[in-house]
């Protein structure tokens, strides 16, 4: 027979169940490798939900640049006014889509099941602040990009300087688009609420921000330069069609979630 207690009471007792570590802190070699690890794991709605998402920015990029080019030829006023129905109409359609998109990349970072029909639920719940996100975004990001541009090309050596200082905060506001769209799916707060946490994360977290920042750079810019470097530069759409459009939601999605486990619930 086994004396009871078995051992000193000083010794804890075990159980059988073997205690749980907490989770690494978050990294952005670590973060970048789970999303890349999520969107692998729902390779199917990964690839559907890309192909859906090509079609849908590649039809707005496409009109974008065509009333860009019609600027500079005798087609001026009929490029201004495409122009300026892209800025307007634009958010609307492509705010609550958007949205949607993260909502996919969000389950499936967080492996709940997702679908492709995810996205449909996520841009019917945050269709009101998908369009004001998307409009505060392309307010902002068209006034500071015409004010870079302008001040940049002005002879002055002052007004260089401040298009200098316009250049930081255009880096700091993109710096701080990697947090918006994951925090308006994962808390649906509103607009100054979101860009807000996003501005603070992205000042408390500079580098794992930046590291975000030159992936999604790079993975915009390496298929624009073959498409436009060779002859056979169109089939790099191929690999854009298929999966970038979800890699690019969840690196966010993994960024955003990740670093907000360093913060206790804004909710306190």
């Amino acid at each position: 027979m086994i004396s009871w207690p078995p051992r000193p009471d000083d010794t804890p007792i075990n159980w059988g169940d073997e205690p749980v570590e907490p989770p690494p802190p978050p990294s952005a070699g670590r973060s970048i490798r789970l999303a890349f690890s999520s969107a692998y794991d729902y390779a199917g709605s990964a690839i559907a939900s890309s192909i859906i998402a090509f079609v849908v920015y590649y039809t707005a990029v496409a009109i974008l640049i065509g009333a860009f080019l019609r600027l500079g030829t005798t087609h001026r006023q009929s490029g201004v006014f495409i122009l300026g129905l892209v800025v307007l109409l634009g958010p609307i359609v492509l705010g609550p889509f958007t949205a949607g998109l993260y909502t996919l990349a969000h389950a499936m970072f967080n492996r709940d099941d997702p679908h492709v029909f995810d996205m449909w639920r996520g841009a019917v719940k945050h269709i009101r602040s998908s369009w004001a996100l998307a409009y505060a975004q392309t307010l902002v990001t068209t006034v500071l990009v015409g004010d870079l541009y302008f001040l940049l090309t002005r002879p002055g050596v002052a007004l260089k300087v401040i298009g200098v200082i316009v250049g930081y905060l255009l880096l700091f506001w993109l710096m701080m688009l990697v947090y918006q769209w994951p925090l308006l799916v994962e808390q649906g707060k509103p607009l100054k609420t979101t860009v807000l946490r996003s501005a603070l994360l992205a000042a408390h977290n500079p580098f794992y921000t930046l590291a975000f920042c030159v992936v999604v750079l790079l993975m915009l810019a390496l298929p624009l330069y073959l498409f436009v470097s060779y002859p056979a530069g169109a089939a790099s759409l191929i690999p854009v069609s298929l999966m970038w459009s979800i890699i690019i939601a969840s690196l966010h999605t993994s960024a955003t979630l990740e670093i907000l486990r360093k913060y206790p619930d804004p909710s306190e």
